[in-house]
């Protein structure tokens, strides 16, 4: 399987704005999200210019296993097939509920006693395996696995260590979508729609000469 590099470079995603305004486009029937449209968007991954789309669906084949999801978009709903560009639309604009949903699969029994999961599912979310001291458990676990030849690990540490991968992947997919130096993400979105037209009336009012 091809190695999935992040964090991702945005190449046309325009502006704060249009990212803001990609959640609720307002020439999409029923107030839905542009999904389409944003999976065309193109970034720079591994060198080369590709959809968000495919960047979407390689991020969850390597977390989930499969390049879908598959969980109730509201608490009382229906498990349901989710694109993977709908997932990560939301850990774009909703971060704090995509923390919520079971995209990340776990199969081996002893990591899900290690970190304390329900051993009956399979499907965990950020929230579940990051639970308590899982994180910090993890990363010495990881750190552990990372010095031993390949070869020497066992399924357990083998395991263990793609699911340290795959919350790497998804925390590095999280800062792509944000400034580095950026406080409150969602506050500085809010100013920026704000400003941006009235700076776009007084720019065309000045070509027009009034």
């Amino acid at each position: 399987m091809k190695k999935l590099s992040v964090p991702i470079a945005a190449v046309v995603i325009m502006s704060l704005w249009t990212l803001k305004g990609l959640v609720f486009m307002p020439n999409v029937a029923d107030g839905q999200p542009d999904l389409y449209g944003f999976g065309r968007l193109p970034v720079l991954l591994d060198g080369r210019i590709q959809p968000i789309d495919s960047t979407a669906r390689n991020a969850m084949q390597v977390i989930r296993h499969k390049s879908t999801g598959r969980y109730a978009r509201e608490g009382d709903a229906k498990e349901e097939t989710i694109p993977a560009v709908e997932w990560l639309l939301e850990l774009a604009a909703k971060p704090d509920l995509a923390r919520t949903r079971p995209v990340f699969r776990i199969d081996n029994e002893e990591i899900k006693d290690h970190l304390r999961l329900a051993k009956e599912e399979k499907h965990f979310s950020v929230n579940d395996i990051t639970a308590g001291n899982n994180f910090e458990r993890l990363a010495r676990e990881s750190g552990r696995i990372q010095s031993k030849e390949t070869s020497l690990r066992t399924p357990y540490e083998k395991s263990l260590k793609a699911v340290a991968d795959s919350l790497l992947i998804y925390q590095r997919l999280t800062k792509s979508f944000r400034p580095q130096r950026s406080v409150d993400f969602a506050a500085e979105l809010d100013q920026f729609e704000t400003i941006f037209p009235i700076g776009m009336a007084a720019a065309r009012a000045h070509e027009a000469g009034t």
